[in-house]
């Protein structure tokens, strides 16, 4: 996968912020190979078991977002689930997770990007008619 030199960075910068998660995760993985670009590994007992190519940066903020909200749930902090969407209880938590990590970007308008992207794959990953209030007040604006 090539990126231009712009998104590499991008990109980078965004792994560098959420380094610490990913070194401190058990089952996921992301590395770099200048040949086919940023890889994903879904890892168990140490051995990679299935891979994704990230294609671009909206990619890998989602990518990120989805690991996040995965392990949220995997607490069932509200009960088991049907489907992969969340509760608000969770959503509330994916979002002080990721929100903690994205505010120590030091770029405002990369921040700003970012922060908004989370909100958006938040709502779309909430349990409909049970959006947390801000978000379901974000909607109508």
């Amino acid at each position: 996968m090539t990126y231009t030199t712009e998104e590499k960075i991008r990109m980078d910068v965004l792994l560098k912020l959420f380094d610490e998660y990913i070194k401190n995760h058990e089952h996921f993985e992301i590395v770099y190979s200048s040949k086919i670009g940023f890889i994903t590994f879904a890892v168990h007992k140490g051995i990679p078991l299935n891979f994704d190519w990230i294609d671009n940066f909206d990619d890998l903020l989602d990518t990120l977002f989805s690991e996040i909200l995965s392990d949220v749930r995997d607490l069932n902090l509200q009960g088991q689930h049907d489907d992969y969407r969340a509760f608000p209880i969770e959503i509330n938590e994916a979002r002080r997770r990721i929100g903690g990590i994205l505010l120590r970007m030091d770029d405002p308008g990369e921040k700003t990007y970012c922060m908004n992207a989370m909100e958006k794959f938040l709502m779309e990953n909430a349990l409909e008619d049970e959006a947390p209030p801000s978000l379901k007040y974000r909607t109508k604006i």
